[in-house]
């Protein structure tokens, strides 16, 4: 980070991936491998660390060589490898809330190489490609917090003598996942941003109505609140995110 900023505030220019490739760093490398370390579960070492290998070189080509074929394919190496052990693991879940979390992390695993794909053929500029990316991982997050805090929240409140009667909330996370769903697959039809913020600040609204019954204000646990704090700012990321979107301005920042 404080070679970034270098770069980006002094004109530094190495390692020259450092100059223009930030964002997909940060949601193609950084954000891929929480996901991948968050859902991979118990493997034998040998495969870990070929794993992050992988990934390891991946990162470092996109520093100092950016944008070359060896760098390419150690990331088609890193998301082919994870996404081979980790989504046929959530594909045999029966309820389809928790199937539909399978495409959406395949998705999510292979952008990398779909946004080779889109940057080199053009077919759409690079913002509109991660807001893609950062739709879905929003919706990755409302999904696996939602079950978390929803579940840490509960025993906690029990604990108290008390019950929490609203957990999962069916209902909601359904509303949830096709409104961001719908999000991520309108914000490729040119002149739709107003559509893509309107589902956005439905979902933010729906996600802040789903936190509230929660009761986090009952708990006192910090490590649970620290998580009801982390919602919060994905829920206030959604409404303002959407509230661009939906005004058609500029939204780098409410992206950011």
């Amino acid at each position: 980070m404080p070679l970034a900023m270098a770069s980006l505030l002094n004109g530094w220019t190495w390692p020259p991936g450092l100059n223009d490739g930030h964002a997909s760093e940060m949601l193609f490398g950084f954000v891929l491998a929480l996901v991948v370390g968050y859902l991979l579960g118990p493997q034998p070492r040998w495969r870990l660390y070929s794993i992050f290998g992988f990934w390891l070189c991946a990162r470092l080509s996109a520093l100092i060589i950016p944008a070359s074929l060896i760098g390419d394919l150690f990331n088609l190496a890193f998301v082919l490898v994870a996404a081979w052990l980790i989504v046929p693991k959530l594909t045999a879940a029966k309820k389809w809330r928790n199937r539909s979390i399978a495409p959406l992390v395949l998705v999510l695993l292979l952008s990398p190489i779909g946004s080779w794909f889109v940057m080199e053929w053009q077919w759409f500029d690079s913002t509109s490609l991660f807001l893609f990316a950062i739709i879905l991982l929003s919706l990755l997050m409302l999904f696996m917090g939602g079950r978390i805090i929803a579940a840490a929240a509960a025993g906690e409140i029990q604990r108290h003598g008390g019950h929490l009667a609203d957990r999962v909330q069916p209902n909601l996370e359904a509303l949830l996942i096709i409104l961001m769903s719908s999000a991520a697959i309108l914000n490729v039809v040119p002149d739709g941003e107003w559509i893509v913020g309107l589902a956005l600040l439905s979902a933010g609204f729906i996600a802040a109505i789903r936190m509230a019954r929660w009761r986090l204000w009952d708990c006192h646990r910090a490590d649970l609140l620290a998580l009801g704090a982390g919602y919060f700012w994905l829920v206030l990321g959604l409404l303002i995110l959407g509230w661009a979107l939906w005004n058609s301005s500029v939204y780098s920042n409410a992206l950011h």
